[in-house]
């Protein structure tokens, strides 16, 4: 009986223990200075505008491997943007990454980050920024990484069948 008792209690707290480590790591932002909030805007709406379709339902958005803060959310009422924890790679909608923010100066910055929209759409990309007039805009993008598909081998009959039908 004591022995079923500890069972019991050993598999209660390995279940309480990893519903609390899933509810935090979901509910954990990301800490930055008002600088590099204002660089992330700067990156996110970029992204926005020119990098997905303006069909897309939803944008869920990652900094730096956390969620972003609610305040940093609203800035984009506009959009239907949520925090990254909400993304399923299934969903119709897009996620919004940002890995690094490296200042060079007061006035310029480079930001690394991409989009993902699942294990073959995604794309990595260094975002190179400019002060303008008080605010950060995005100057250029280069692309560093692409997802693809696997190679497949076709087989030459294959071809011939298809290109002589």
């Amino acid at each position: 009986m004591r022995r079923r008792r500890y069972v019991f209690m050993s598999v209660l707290l390995m279940v309480a223990l990893g519903t609390v480590t899933y509810y935090y790591r979901l509910t954990r932002t990301v800490s930055l200075a008002d600088e590099e909030w204002n660089i992330c805007e700067a990156v996110i709406r970029y992204q926005l505008n020119r990098q997905i379709n303006q069909d897309t339902d939803t944008v869920y958005v990652e900094i730096q491997g956390l969620n972003p803060t609610a305040a940093f959310l609203d800035r984009f009422q506009e959009q239907r943007v949520k925090a990254g924890w909400r993304f399923s790679a299934g969903d119709a909608g897009v996620l919004l990454f940002i890995r690094e923010i490296d200042h060079h100066g007061e006035s310029t910055a480079e930001v690394s980050g991409g989009l993902y929209r699942g294990p073959r759409s995604a794309a990595g990309y260094t975002y190179s920024l400019e002060r303008s007039e008080g605010r950060w805009v995005v100057s250029g993008h280069k692309m560093s990484w692409i997802s693809k598909l696997p190679n497949t081998r076709i087989k030459p009959t294959a071809l011939r069948a298809a290109a002589y039908p």
